[in-house]
């Protein structure tokens, strides 16, 4: 899981339930928001039922899914234990709520660091251009897409330093 708000959390029962074998992996800072997702500030539709994480991921780690392999980066700020998935040969991220088609995860939630938006948005638009983003939200977009048009990342010069 990219992070642990309602949105990317709740049907994590759905899915263990049609796939036993599979596990429910985050960062150790966001499990609290899993063993409690009932705490948000507005009323949801429906249940989340709360449980542990299989097991805690760690920034840089590898983790292999059939043949493919991802580094989990750890990207904070829009939540401290927020990941991004990576699969560095095929040129595509998982990015979650850090960054999506022109725009970027929120941070005005109490937990949420503007600062460490900023570094781990600079940490992801240091890919290789033709990177493939695809996020929590919306449409996918390419690191070149958001170099060149995402306003928040353009007014904080939060690219590639200058060659």
């Amino acid at each position: 899981m990219t992070h642990g708000h309602w949105d990317h959390v709740g049907d994590h029962q759905a899915v263990t339930d049609a796939f036993p074998k599979c596990q429910v992996l985050i960062h150790q800072l966001e499990e609290h928001r899993l063993l409690n997702p009932t705490g948000i500030s507005y009323d949801l539709p429906y249940i989340i039922p709360p449980r542990k994480a299989d097991a805690y991921l760690v920034d840089n780690q590898v983790i292999t899914v059939g043949t493919l392999q991802f580094t989990a980066l750890h990207t904070p700020g829009h939540a401290a234990g927020h990941l991004c998935f990576h699969l560095p040969q095929q040129e595509v991220i998982f990015t979650g709520d850090l960054v999506m088609a022109g725009n970027v995860g929120r941070y005005d939630f109490p937990d949420c660091d503007k600062s460490a938006l900023q570094e781990s948005l600079r940490r992801v638009m240091r890919l290789p251009p033709p990177t493939v983003i695809l996020s929590g939200h919306g449409p996918a977009t390419t690191v070149a897409n958001e170099l060149q048009g995402n306003a928040f990342i353009r007014q904080y010069h939060l690219g590639p330093p200058p060659v």
